[in-house]
């Protein structure tokens, strides 16, 4: 799943990272960090995550 977040989040750089941390409850610079492959996102920052990402179109099965 990491990667295709990744993915998802490389090709929309309009999407702010700062944003997307803030409504999902992360730390600061953790996307950042994870898009340059500095941190990985494990399951507690997935299920944060996917959901505010779903509001913006993303969807695991299709990525």
């Amino acid at each position: 799943m990491n990667e295709k977040i990744i993915k998802f989040l490389s090709e929309r750089p309009a999407l702010s990272l700062n944003q997307l941390e803030k409504e999902a409850g992360l730390p600061q610079s953790l996307l950042s960090k994870a898009i340059k492959g500095k941190r990985v996102l494990n399951e507690g920052h997935l299920l944060k995550l996917v959901p505010v990402l779903e509001k913006y179109g993303f969807n695991p099965e299709k990525v």
